[in-house]
């Protein structure tokens, strides 16, 4: 069990104001820009209000806007400069003129969360529930084994599940990978049903928390059916595309007027009798939007849209049906968050590589590894 966790570390909660210099810059500009923020600090110590004049003259965009609020961080999470300044300071302290690789900050602690471990009480609900969960696994795969054992010979899987009080599920026949416990990573039920014959039990597999014991009843060879056994199917579908393409057709003309402005998104919305609704914020991580689902390509183009240009190029298709979607707002990271990512993703690649070097080298050892046989302790034996 992982106990490093349950320890915190030292945080801070403090706002700044940042003044920009660039690498490029002037002794000049630099002493200008310092003279500024030190002004600024002239303020702060007469009684002026920090946050108004972070919001008023900080150019960080990520948190002027919240009188230049940072919330809480740990050491490593800003640049060292900042960092050095900020943990030195106690809760309401200002620091004078900060020089960092973005330019000067005056920084205010607003509080501070020293570090500590949490009490076995405050963790106690924590570890119960996860060693509850560990035995609970552990007896699962236990009982899976024995059941696998039992049924070996016998197959009766029915038999054992009724004397056992567990259900038995029915699949209809699938084909590989769309077997109704796969997903798209692994399909360890498609793996176990392919990999026996009819009338065979598969050896136990995991299903996430869960254990599985899996009968084949039956297999059908591969094969290409009849017209008259799929006319209705393919009537089906085709019927269902017609749909879509005139449904796409009618929500592309809408768009070009929207793009175009001689309609209104809610206008459009209630003359087409649809439903405007409205996600929560994501980000550029993974393929999943909230309300929406998994959405790669819609994804990637809702970080093109911008306040000038609120509409993308086209409709999209997704899981939901097609989508019209329209740029309700877009939040930039400031400059400190992009160099925490920054250092955060500098840090993984170097893990990375030192993981790289190491199986090079253990790798380089086994092919230079020589192996003598002692036959005089053989014969001994």
């Amino acid at each position: 069990m992982d106990t490093e966790r349950f320890s915190e570390p030292k945080k801070v909660k403090a706002r700044h104001i940042l003044l920009k210099t660039g690498k490029t810059d002037s002794p000049e500009k630099v002493e200008a820009v310092k003279k500024r923020a030190e002004e600024l600090l002239q303020k702060i110590k007469k009684g002026e209000d920090f946050a108004k004049l972070a919001e008023k003259n900080s150019e960080d965009t990520g948190s002027a806007a919240k009188g230049g609020d940072l919330g809480y961080f740990k050491k490593g999470d800003m640049v060292k400069p900042f960092e050095e300044a900020a943990f030195s300071l106690k809760p309401g302290e200002v620091s004078s003129p900060v020089k960092s690789t973005f330019g000067f900050h005056i920084i205010r602690v607003d509080d501070v969360k020293e570090a500590y471990t949490k009490t076995f009480d405050e963790v106690r609900g924590v570890i119960e529930k996860e060693l509850k969960q560990e035995a609970a696994k552990k007896l699962a795969r236990e009982e899976a084994h024995r059941a696998y054992n039992r049924l070996f010979k016998s197959k009766d899987i029915a038999g054992y599940a009724k004397q056992s009080g567990l259900k038995v599920e029915d699949t209809d026949y699938f084909t590989s990978g769309s077997g109704p416990e796969d997903k798209t990573e692994k399909n360890a039920f498609s793996e176990a049903a392919f990999s026996i014959n009819a009338g065979e039990i598969a050896p136990i597999f995991a299903l996430g928390p869960k254990y599985a014991l899996l009968k084949l009843e039956g297999k059908k060879a591969s094969r290409i059916p009849p017209v008259q056994e799929v006319t209705d199917a393919v009537k089906k579908i085709l019927e269902k595309e017609k749909k879509t393409a005139l449904a796409k057709e009618q929500a592309e003309k809408e768009l070009a007027l929207m793009k175009s402005g001689k309609e209104e998104w809610a206008a459009a919305a209630k003359a087409n009798k649809l439903e405007i609704k409205m996600t929560k914020e994501f980000t550029r991580r993974g393929d999943f939007i909230p309300e929406i689902g998994p959405a790669r390509a819609l994804k990637e183009a809702a970080f093109t849209l911008s306040e000038k240009k609120p509409y993308p190029d086209k409709v999209f298709e997704t899981d939901k049906g097609l989508l019209l979607i329209r740029l309700k707002a877009r939040q930039v990271p400031g400059e400190e968050e992009v160099l925490k990512q920054k250092e955060r993703l500098q840090k993984q690649l170097v893990q990375t590589k030192k993981e790289e070097l190491f199986n090079q080298f253990m790798e380089n050892l086994k092919a230079k590894a020589e192996i003598k046989v002692d036959k005089k302790l053989l014969a001994s034996d």
